[in-house]
């Protein structure tokens, strides 16, 4: 009966992890092309790259992003960052063309 229970225990411990990793949406690089909608939206901040290396004072400052994430239409969860200000809101269709998030034109 204690192989049993440990056997049962195993498989909730794998079951839950696997659900766990359905939810969790994976970090784009630039690559994807597809439809999708928005799941949610987060303004948060980076440090920004300087452009032009020589004579950088510093590692450049702070600027402000997006994070989306989108549930594709294959049923993945995607993650994008993007720099300008979204257009679109949480539950809106979108087209992701080479990770770039565009709002989907209104029929």
């Amino acid at each position: 009966m204690l192989t049993l229970t440990r056997a049962l225990a195993i498989a909730f411990v794998a079951l839950a992890v696997l659900l766990s990793a359905c939810t969790t949406p994976i970090q784009e690089r630039d690559s994807f092309s597809g439809l999708g909608v928005v799941q949610s939206i987060q303004e948060t901040q980076r440090t920004s790259s300087p452009t032009n290396a020589v004579g950088a004072a510093g590692k450049g400052g702070l600027e402000t992003v997006w994070q989306v994430n989108i549930r594709s239409d294959d049923g993945i969860n995607r993650a994008f960052t993007v720099t300008e200000r979204p257009t679109y809101r949480p539950g809106d269709p979108v087209r992701v063309d080479n990770g770039a998030v565009f709002p989907m034109a209104a029929k």
